[in-house]
This record gives C-alpha cells, structure tokens and sequence, in this order.
C-alpha cells in the first residue's frame, strides 16, 4: 500500500481491548488493501461457515456471502473510480477473549461516508471471525444486546 495506511488506528488508551478487538481492526485495515480483497483475501480470513447478519432497516451490506465480497466492492468501484476506506473509528465494549463491538465508517470520498456498529465473535483461539453483526449507529442498544447474548452462548457453552 505504501505511504500512510488508511484505515488503520491504534486504539485509544481509554478503549477496552482484548484479542478480538486487536484482530478486528487489522481485518478492517485489511479491506482498504485493493489487491488483497480481490485475490479472495477475505474468505481467507474468516472461519469456515462465516456469517454476515444485517440487523440495518435497508440491508445495506455488500452480500451475507464472503465470497461475493469482492466482486461488490469492485462492482462500487467501477461505479465511483474509487476503493472505499474502511476504518474502525471506537471500540465500544469487548467480553472474554473472542467478542468486541465496534464503530466502523466505510469512507466514500467526496460522495460520503456510512458509519455501522459491528459485533464480532471470533474463533477460538481468535484468528479469525465467525460471525459479524451489522447494525445501524443508532441502535447501538440493540448491538450490545446482540454482544451479551453472543457472550451468555459461549459461557454455557453454546456458541449460536
């Protein structure tokens, strides 16, 4: 990539941390790297059966399949001359080792941005995401309910 990595920030020193959230922000840096999305890099970093869930009114993510993950954001591309940057802007709350949620932005350039919450819960021993919840800024409420209940699984032992 060269010069600067956009999308990439440490976390803030007043941030909760652990693994996952550690491993998020390196898969969200990730996705600003063109050549790496194209060549399927994304099914590569998640486990296998990975599940996209838009909890979002509109559903405005890309495609609940990894897999078709890169041929939309180059599908946007082609539209707009321009790769989206992907940053995650504040992790919000994290439990155990494998679950963290977090504020994201996908930068459009001059046309905008869309910010989302995401909750996340990864693999044990946290190399890579199972599952990845979307949902609208504004209901965050409903994200950390998501994060508690993804918590309470894998405490009893579950992990749906």
């Amino acid at each position: 990539m060269g010069g600067r990595c956009r999308g990439y920030r440490r976390g803030m020193a007043d941030e909760p941390r652990n693994a996952a959230s550690d491993l998020a922000r390196t898969i969200v840096h990730l996705l600003n790297d063109r050549d790496h999305v194209l060549s399927g890099g994304p099914s590569g970093t998640s486990a296998p059966g990975f599940t996209l869930v838009d909890h979002r009114r509109l559903g405005l993510a890309p495609s609940e399949d990894v897999d078709h993950f890169p041929a939309d954001i180059e599908a946007y591309e082609s539209l707009t001359g321009r790769w989206p940057n992907f940053v995650v802007r504040e992790v919000l709350a994290v439990r155990g080792d494998r679950l963290v949620l977090y504020r994201m932005a996908v930068e459009f350039g001059e046309t905008g941005e869309h910010e989302l919450i995401v909750v996340e819960r990864f693999d044990e021993p946290v190399e890579r995401p199972e599952v990845s919840h979307l949902f609208a800024v504004e209901d965050v409420d409903a994200a950390i309910a998501e994060l508690e209940r993804l918590h309470e699984a894998i405490e009893d032992g579950g992990e749906s």
